[in-house]
């Protein structure tokens, strides 16, 4: 029985070693270009560590964010224009944006993603969006 308990407290702290590290808000920075219909999203990691972000927490090079209709609008007049749904699928690990200490990412996001009336493509915009990011594990890095 002794064994056993043992046993079961170095599973117990195998498993909370695979945990991840707690997540945070972050700040980035939006451009909008209307003329080239349009926004720009910039993240600077000013930390010391690897900030990792996952596929629902940050656009992938061709503007597509996982699952963020609900999470990701563009207000246009005071109308709330929803990302269209996108599915990045199953992911079998490792599929983290890693970004290290003093690296900045840019993305692009089209208009066509938000379905944005063309009468109000020159008008004012902001982005409604807060994306989490964690600092990597050692073996994220």
């Amino acid at each position: 029985m002794k064994y056993f308990m043992l046993l079961l407290a170095f599973i117990s702290l195998g498993c909370a070693r695979i945990k991840t590290t707690e997540t945070f808000p972050i700040k980035y920075q939006f451009t909008d270009f209307p003329q080239e219909r349009k926004i720009k999203l910039e993240f600077f990691n000013n930390y010391a560590k690897t900030v990792c972000l996952l596929p629902e927490m940050w656009p992938d090079s061709k503007g597509k964010i996982d699952g963020a209709g609900d999470r990701m609008f563009l207000i246009v007049r005071e109308n709330r224009y929803p990302v269209a749904s996108f599915n990045t699928g199953y992911c079998l690990g490792n599929c983290y944006l890693r970004v290290s200490p003093g690296e900045k990412i840019t993305t692009f996001i089209p208009y066509d993603y938000f379905n944005i009336p063309e009468d109000l493509v020159f008008e004012k915009k902001r982005l409604e969006f807060i994306p989490y990011a964690s600092f990597c594990r050692p073996e994220e890095n």
